[in-house]
């Protein structure tokens, strides 16, 4: 039976979506729960789950079209079954009406923006034994692959074929997993849409594009804020990596403890990740790394010669200095307090105590304000942490080793109204960096301005962006 997709309603205020990218093409097949498309709204940018089984027979709304709430952006039918015209014109008709009359939307396809757990695997699989190891050491599910052995066997063809379909994008996004100390840290690839405008087999001369991994904020996920600037800078010709850090997002099962190493930690591992990709050139990896992912790259970088470019915004010198800024001295001297406690309590066996993520980084008005319009869109990114945050954050800072990065050059954009990271943040890493930082104030702009397309003070710091990248590598 055929299933429309319609564009999905997120928040009370939501009127209209964009679809971003499609994850899979006309024709391919699709599994109930199975991510097919990112669909934008003002402030986040979220995988739609199919809600059926069967063939994607029909993309009604491609890639970079705003439509309003509830009309049909695609449609799913059985294997054999002729597309719905009837179905589809009487839906988008019925979306056309309740757009105009603003009435309320029907119940829509749910998001995948919480973390999620894989699946459960299946039961005992008839597998060989080199088809075992082989999955065991790409976590593929043999459940999952079609045995083309005698007897329903899976046999090792069959993992390698599902191995080489995970390494082969089928879009300009696609889903991809990698492993850090044994955790599943999932995220999406975006290739340049060019690659993909014919029916021919996706083909990179070499010796490959270069590579940028985005080092994500405090709290952050894929699908927060940053996507939209992973898939513009693609499109100069580069392979972009956004990724949740373990324990957030989809990565892994969920912490309530922000540690500084552990992220840095994962961000190697993305770039091992991307410097094997076949489309990309291993010698030009960079790191581009927002707010706290900022001071991640740069910490990354001092340790990593892989890393031959690191572009930041809004980064912190000293995580230490940050806190302390946001307090008046009695407040400061409390919140110490309150974090030598709680170590002392951890010591003695007992759980940390967790608290409101924006209590232990605490944000000026006006970031505030977005983050509070931020979490009534979207209730499930808000979080809670544990104080052993705090703790970790006292003790970082990246200016110490930033000056590891010399002579590879370093772009530090802060914005000039920026009231959580001040601007002296940036200044005090150029400074431990050296010559080869390179500082630019966005004017006018406060700490969550870059986070906002179609805004002129976000298409300055992604106009910055690409053309450093640009003079990086030629």
């Amino acid at each position: 039976m055929a299933t429309l997709i319609p564009m999905p309603k997120w928040g009370m205020t939501m009127q209209e979506g964009t679809v971003g990218s499609w994850l899979k093409a006309e024709g391919d097949r699709v599994e109930a729960g199975e991510e097919i498309v990112e669909i934008e709204s003002d402030k986040a940018i979220q995988l739609v789950e199919s809600p059926a089984s069967g063939i994607l027979a029909r993309i009604l709304v491609t890639a970079g079209e705003t439509v309003p709430i509830t009309t049909p952006i695609a449609v799913i039918v059985d294997e054999g079954e002729e597309v719905p015209e009837e179905m589809i014109a009487a839906a988008a008709a019925a979306a056309s009406v309740a757009d105009t009359d603003n009435s309320p939307a029907p119940p829509e396809p749910t998001p995948a923006a919480a973390p999620t757990k894989p699946r459960p695997r299946g039961g005992r699989v008839p597998a060989s034994p080199a088809a075992k190891q082989l999955a065991r050491e790409h976590d593929i599910d043999l459940g999952s692959l079609t045995a083309s052995g005698p007897d329903g066997l899976v046999v090792v063809e069959d993992v390698q074929a599902a191995i080489d379909a995970e390494s082969t994008p089928a879009g300009p996004v696609s889903l991809v997993a990698f492993f850090c100390r044994g955790t599943r840290l999932e995220g999406r690839l975006y290739l340049p849409e060019q690659l993909f405008d014919s029916d021919t087999p996706v083909t990179v001369e070499e010796p490959g594009l270069p590579g940028v991994v985005l080092c994500l904020g405090y709290t952050y996920t894929q699908d927060l804020l940053v996507p939209e600037m992973a898939r513009q800078l693609a499109q100069s010709g580069r392979a972009c990596l956004v990724f949740d850090y373990r324990g957030f997002g989809r990565s892994g099962e969920p912490v309530e403890a922000v540690r500084p190493a552990d992220q840095v930690e994962d961000i190697r591992a993305a770039v091992t990740f991307l410097s094997g990709r076949d489309e990309v050139d291993a010698s030009r990896i960079a790191l581009l790394g927002i707010s706290l992912g900022g001071s991640h790259a740069v910490t990354a970088a001092a340790v990593d010669p892989r890393v031959t470019a690191v572009a930041t915004v809004s980064a912190a010198g000293d995580l230490r200095r940050l806190l302390q800024g946001s307090r008046d001295k009695d407040a400061w001297t409390a919140f110490q307090d309150r974090v030598d406690a709680d170590r002392l309590a951890r010591a003695r066996g007992r759980d940390s105590e967790t608290v409101d993520a924006w209590e232990i980084i605490q944000p000026d008005a006006d970031s505030r304000a977005f983050l509070d319009q931020l979490y009534a869109e979207f209730p499930g990114l808000a979080c809670r942490l544990s104080l052993e945050t705090a703790d970790a954050l006292l003790s970082y800072a990246p200016e110490v080793a930033a000056p590891g990065i010399a002579p590879r050059p370093v772009l530090l954009i802060h914005g000039e109204n920026d009231r959580l990271v001040q601007p002296t943040e940036s200044e005090s890493l150029a400074a431990a960096i050296g010559d080869s930082a390179r500082s630019v104030v966005i004017p006018d702009m406060a700490h969550f301005d870059w986070a906002r397309p179609g805004d002129a003070r976000y298409e300055k710091v992604l106009e910055t962006i690409d053309g450093w990248l640009n003079d990086v590598w030629g």
